[in-house]
């Protein structure tokens, strides 16, 4: 967490996006709710890159699915989680619907991870109904004249 007491960017006020749009930057802070020992089903609230998509790699840049694609939010995670299966469900009020304080944006999220041998593995898939609140669609980096991104 970190507070910044400059003056927001004129670019972003009034967007509507809370997680651009603030004097304190928080990259995730979030809540758990469950026990996995005890049940497979979980709770997650708070500031999270919404479960969309698998980004590890060892290059030594980002791959562009990650860039395009990731997505901080504030969101709420509803998930179950056993024998190497999960499957979770998420909402947020999307930063891209300027002026509109709804929950109106959502996704799923399922992957199985399993052991072959020495070897492992997960398989997943993963929907969201608006890519448009991803960071490389919030921010793109742009200049002047240019598309700046929906923030």
């Amino acid at each position: 967490i970190a507070y910044n007491n400059s003056s927001l960017n004129q670019v972003l006020l009034g967007s509507g996006n809370p997680v651009n749009n603030s004097n304190i930057f928080l990259n995730r802070g979030y809540i758990t709710i469950g026990n996995l020992s005890k049940s497979p089903i979980y709770f997650n609230i708070g500031q999270m890159y919404v479960p969309f998509g698998a980004y590890s790699s060892y290059m030594l840049s980002n791959p562009v699915t990650k860039v395009l694609s990731r997505t901080n939010t504030r969101a709420a995670e509803l998930g179950y989680n056993k024998d190497g299966f999960n499957i979770s469900t998420y909402a947020f009020s999307g930063a891209a619907t300027t002026g509109n304080t709804t929950i109106n944006n959502w996704g799923a999220n399922s992957t199985y991870s399993f052991n072959f041998g020495k070897y492992s593995a997960t398989l997943g898939a993963g929907f969201i109904n608006n890519i448009a609140d991803a960071q490389g669609a919030q921010l793109t980096g742009g200049g002047n004249g240019t598309f700046i991104g929906f923030a």
